[in-house]
């Protein structure tokens, strides 16, 4: 055998042997971890396949395939190492590390972790190939994904102020700013009375704190407390006043008739008694004044009230 072909058969026993190796080494790792299924409905940018998977922040395996199951769905299928503490209490998150979701600068795990009291590992549905593992909402909020939102709201933000302030809300703010300006040098101007009046305000208010002493200030309170009794007594009396009200209501109904007829009793005392009145009473000042007549007649010739009054004929009329 030349040494030619003894080369051939060395390098092909020496591949078969390190392809054995490999297949071992494959199986063996193989069996060393555990496939489970994730699946969300939530953005996964910036997870790849060999992404690691973390449990509690240690490293237990890494992402094997990434795939888009329909139009909203995401199934993530990750190897983790067999002996790693995965219950059905287990979550997976979506997490960034870093700051951006790709780069140098940061990467995208799985993160791991057990939310309930559930023991036992998770059990293979019928109809699916591997245990599936519930997905929480992701934690992706990177530096450049803050960025971008950040300047997605100054966008927004901007339209919104140029929708505001247009052509006349600036003018009107221009002149608003104007008519503060001329208020403030009015106050600026008027700095001396402004302070002359806060000075009188204050000397003003010692004066009502003193005038409100202790002793005003307890006889206010008293007044207050006299109120409130007599408020408490009406109020305690509110029938009875209700129903003195009622009672005055209803003689002033009764006194009405008797005072309409005082009233037509003075207006016929008026028109016929006192006129006939004032007519005797002028007759009786008649008579009066003859009686008077009378008397000073015989008070100066008695004996006229024999004789009578007649006058006896002069000489020549007889």
């Amino acid at each position: 055998m030349s040494a030619h072909l003894k080369a051939k058969l060395i390098f092909i026993v020496a591949l078969c042997v390190g392809g054995l190796g490999v297949a071992y080494w494959y199986c063996w790792s193989f069996g060393q971890y555990t496939t489970y299924q994730i699946e969300t409905h939530e953005p996964v940018s910036g997870l790849i396949t060999d992404s690691p998977v973390e449990l509690h922040g240690v490293e237990i395996g890494k992402v094997t395939r990434i795939e888009l199951i329909d139009a909203r769905t995401v199934g993530i299928r990750v190897s983790v190492a067999r002996n790693a503490p995965i219950s059905k209490a287990t979550v997976a998150t979506i997490t960034s590390r870093g700051l951006a979701a790709r780069g140098f600068t940061g990467y995208v795990y799985v993160a791991l972790e057990d939310t309930g009291a559930e023991v036992g590992p998770p059990v293979i549905e019928p109809g699916q190939r591997y245990a599936a593992i519930p997905a929480a909402p992701p934690l992706t909020d990177t530096m450049d994904t803050t960025v971008a939102d950040a300047v997605q709201q100054v966008r927004l933000l901007t339209q919104l102020i140029k929708s505001v302030l247009d052509e006349k809300t600036i003018v009107s703010l221009k002149l608003s700013l104007n008519g503060f300006q001329e208020i403030m040098a009015t106050l600026v101007a008027n700095n001396e009375r402004l302070g002359s009046l806060i000075a009188n305000v204050d000397h003003d208010s010692r004066e009502i704190g003193l005038l409100l002493d202790d002793k005003t200030i307890a006889s206010l309170k008293r007044t207050l407390d006299g109120l409130q009794d007599i408020t408490a007594m009406l109020t305690a009396n509110d029938a009875r006043l209700r129903s003195l009200l009622v009672n005055a209501e209803i003689d002033s109904r009764d006194i009405r008739p008797v005072l309409e007829t005082s009233n037509a009793t003075l207006k016929e005392l008026h028109t016929q008694a006192l006129p006939r009145l004032y007519h005797s009473l002028d007759d009786l000042d008649g008579l009066t004044h003859s009686l008077n007549g009378i008397v000073e007649r015989i008070t100066r010739d008695p004996s006229s009230f024999v004789r009578g009054t007649v006058t006896p004929p002069g000489p020549g009329e007889r």
